[in-house]
């Protein structure tokens, strides 16, 4: 079954540079939205539709981001600078860094009347989360610049002391761009 509760038969047929074509199954529509070879103004329209419609309004597979898989999607591509992020996947993947760190604060408080030696072991371990876990934000950044269509090198921003996080804050918030780009094809969904 489809998200939109037919079934996987259903055919679907697209308008892609002012031709029909088709008949396409679900799966294979989706997969033109998702690797941009059609737009989210592409019209589409199946058997038992009124009209013809904008395919935006085709239900599209999503990739549910909660903070748990943005997370570790985000730890396992700590060094991959190329490709795409969308929205949802940068800002939770910051804010399990974030709240990973409050948490090793407070382990690193609960332990200070423990052994030396697991209090220098425990520092030792932050102080390597914590380089791996700022490579990997970088990364996540430099995905989400490129899911906007924007370079890597507004990166430098954060050479900037005290505002360059500022100022690299409005180029993170721009919206995906609907199709693909020269850093790969649009992120799956929801909410970019």
């Amino acid at each position: 079954m489809t998200p939109d509760g037919h079934s996987a038969a259903t055919y679907y047929t697209a308008e892609v540079g002012h031709e029909k074509q088709g008949p396409w199954t679900y799966d294979q529509v989706a997969a033109m939205v998702l690797g941009g070879h059609c737009t989210l103004a592409t019209l589409w329209w199946r058997p038992g539709m009124p009209q013809w419609q904008r395919i935006c309004t085709f239900p599209l597979p999503t990739k549910s981001y909660n903070l748990f898989n943005a997370f570790l999607a985000g730890m396992r591509r700590a060094v991959l600078f190329s490709g795409r992020s969308c929205r949802a996947e940068f800002w939770f993947f910051l804010l399990g860094v974030v709240l990973l760190f409050i948490a090793l604060a407070i382990v690193g408080a609960c332990t200070t009347h423990a052994s030396l030696a697991f209090q220098e072991s425990l520092s030792w371990f932050c102080l390597a989360l914590m380089v791996y876990c700022g490579v990997a934000l970088l990364a996540a950044a430099a995905r989400r610049l490129h899911d906007a269509g924007l370079t890597t090198l507004l990166l430098l921003f954060l050479l900037v002391p005290l505002f360059g996080p500022i100022g690299l804050l409005p180029f993170i918030v721009f919206p995906s761009q609907d199709t693909a780009n020269r850093h790969g094809p649009r992120p799956l969904l929801p909410d970019e």
